[in-house]
């Protein structure tokens, strides 16, 4: 029987494998030892300006120790999660006390302290809602458009800033809502074109492809939303020309039944 020995070329190679392994292993036992002396000097930092209040630098130092993926990833995490919570309440509260303000008339009180907390929550939309009444009563048409404009986009459905951004568009028109102009709500597009054809109304938003039927109806366009950069949720519908083209029974009863048939 002869006697098998693996060739030296092969036991060079299972020494380099080894060894290869051994160093991609190597920073993974690093990281789950003790913090080197630069994270620690780092965490130290970041604990002075979360004490001074300076949470936005704290934050940074916090993630950079996140990414770092090192001994103190779990607790950079969780301070991340403190501050962000931290933020979420000042802001609240700041609301509170811009809504206050602009109960008792103190309007440039008021867009002082909602620009603060829009700062520290700039996806409230009930904060960028109020800021812009703030900046409306203030005279500062501009500044309330944009500030209600993003309220629509942080939420769409938002009843409130939109009827209020409708008063100042208005206002921005030289009309006096309430006095030239009156709103009211009707349920959807049918009801809009209906209570304008009835005269119980002289205007409404229409969405394609109502807009069609209003045309039809000798509606005129007054304002195009769109090029106002509204945000709003309609409904469209959109087709190929080729399937229009080989289905034209089909998408002219799809049309029908979204806008009614075409006259």
């Amino acid at each position: 029987m002869p006697i098998l020995r693996r060739p030296p070329v092969l036991a060079g190679i299972g020494v380099v494998v080894i060894l290869i392994l051994t160093v991609m292993l190597w920073p993974h036992q690093t990281n789950g030892g003790a913090p080197s002396p630069r994270d620690l000097k780092l965490k130290q930092q970041a604990e002075d300006l979360w004490q001074n209040r300076q949470f936005d630098q704290a934050e940074q130092i916090w993630q950079g120790l996140v990414k770092n993926k090192g001994p103190l990833q779990k607790d950079a995490s969780q301070h991340v999660s403190q501050i962000d919570q931290k933020r979420a309440d000042e802001a609240a509260q700041q609301n509170a006390r811009g809504a206050a303000l602009l109960k008792d008339g103190k309007f440039g009180e008021a867009a002082a302290e909602l620009q603060k907390a829009a700062e520290a929550a700039p996806k409230s939309a009930v904060i960028q809602s109020n800021l812009g009444y703030a900046y409306d009563r203030q005279g500062r048409t501009d500044e309330a458009i944009v500030s209600l404009k993003t309220a629509l986009q942080l939420k769409p459905d938002y009843l409130e800033a939109l009827e209020h951004l409708g008063h100042v568009l208005l206002q921005q028109a030289r009309l006096t809502p309430g006095k030239d102009v009156k709103l009211i709500y009707l349920k959807g597009m049918v009801e809009i074109l209906t209570g304008i054809n009835q005269g119980n109304a002289d205007a409404g938003i229409f969405t394609s492809p109502t807009t069609l039927k209003a045309q039809h109806a000798g509606l005129k366009e007054l304002v195009n939303v769109t090029e106002q950069n509204i945000p709003m949720i309609h409904a469209a519908l959109a087709s190929t020309k080729e399937y229009i083209k080989t289905r034209r029974d089909d998408a002219r009863r799809g049309g029908d039944r979204h806008c009614g048939p075409e006259h």
